[in-house]
C-alpha cells in the first residue's frame, strides 16, 4: 500500500495497518538509530525513533500534530528533511519541515495550499548532495510539478513550470 491509496481512501483506513512505499526508514546517529514514519498511541501519523538493535523506541517528533512522513536525511547526517499535512483528515494543506537531529529545533521550509481544490500530494523529496537545497514534487498548482528550496526556506523555485504534464520522484545527480 502506498501513501498514494492512503491518502485517496483516508476515510476507511486503519494508519497502524499500513507501511509507506515513499516514506523508507533512515538511518541516523552513524547508524545507530532508525528514524520512520508509524502511527502513534494518539493515531497521529508521526516520526519515531529507534536504536538499530530495536530497543528505546520513542516519538522523535512531539510538539506536532497531523500526518508526518517522507523522512530524508541530509549528506551532513545533521537534519532531517519531513512532509507534514497539519490535518489527519484533510489533504489541502501540506508542509514541507526540517528538524536538526540533536537539538530537535523545527524549521518550516514551505507551506502549500492546493490551488486546484484537490487533495495535495508530495511525491518525492530530495536532499541536494551537497545539502544547501531540497527537491519535491508536489500538485498544489494543479498537475504536479518539481520544486527546489534553498535548506533555510527563504527562496524556491518551480524548475518544471514550462513542462506540459506530471513531473515527480525529483533525484540529485552525484
Amino acid at each position: 500500500t502506498s501513501w498514494f491509496q492512503l491518502i485517496y481512501d483516508r476515510e476507511n483506513i486503519d494508519f497502524n495497518s499500513y507501511v509507506s512505499i515513499i516514506s523508507i526508514p533512515v538511518w541516523v546517529n552513524n547508524d545507530q538509530q532508525i528514524i520512520f514514519s508509524a502511527s502513534s498511541s494518539s493515531h497521529q501519523g508521526t516520526l519515531f525513533i529507534v536504536d538499530s538493535d530495536g530497543e528505546n523506541l520513542s516519538p522523535f517528533i512531539t510538539d506536532l500534530s497531523g500526518l508526518m512522513f517522507m523522512p530524508r536525511l541530509s549528506a551532513d547526517g545533521k537534519t532531517l528533511a519531513f512532509v507534514r499535512y497539519p490535518s489527519w483528515k484533510t489533504r489541502d494543506k501540506v508542509e514541507i519541515a526540517t528538524i536538526d537531529i540533536y537539538t530537535k529545533d523545527i524549521s518550516s521550509l514551505v507551506v502549500l495550499y492546493s490551488q486546484a481544490k484537490e487533495d495535495l500530494i508530495v511525491s518525492g523529496m530530495n536532499w541536494s548532495p551537497d545539502g544547501e537545497y531540497l527537491m519535491f514534487s508536489s500538485n498544489h498548482a494543479g498537475e504536479s510539478d518539481i520544486y527546489v528550496v534553498t535548506k533555510d526556506g527563504l527562496a524556491w523555485k518551480n524548475i518544471t513550470a514550462d513542462i506540459d504534464g506530471n513531473a515527480v520522484g525529483p533525484v540529485w545527480k552525484p
